[in-house]
């Protein structure tokens, strides 16, 4: 399950072995938005200043990756993350909200 692979790369980002914590940093980005939510909360509440640091950069990669969704025939207004990471919900001056899957980058969902 990949809430078990998270856990246990936040775990990793603070291993006493340099290598080991570059690992975990490496293999963070394929998970993609899914860890999004576990990133955010090692940035606000890890006791260790090294997982809050490598968990900032982390995230600010996982926004920084271009993600083109294409869809809606207005400009996007907003746009916000599911609890889970694996959903985002954009609402355009379209009248409509669409729900995206994550990983795919495609509409999974379209709202009137």
């Amino acid at each position: 399950m990949e809430y078990g692979r998270i856990e246990e790369l936040l775990a990793k980002l603070d291993d006493e072995s340099y290598e080991t914590r570059e690992a975990a940093s490496r293999d963070f980005p394929p998970l993609g938005f899914v860890a999004e939510k576990a990133l955010r909360r090692a940035v606000e509440s890890s006791p260790s200043a090294e997982v809050r640091i490598r968990a900032r950069v982390l995230r600010r990669a996982l926004f920084a990756e271009p993600r083109h969704l294409e869809g809606h025939s207005g400009r996007v207004r907003d746009a916000v993350f599911a609890a889970d990471g694996k959903t985002v919900a954009s609402c355009a001056a379209d009248g409509t909200v669409r729900l995206w899957d994550t990983a795919t980058g495609k509409e999974s969902a379209r709202l009137p």
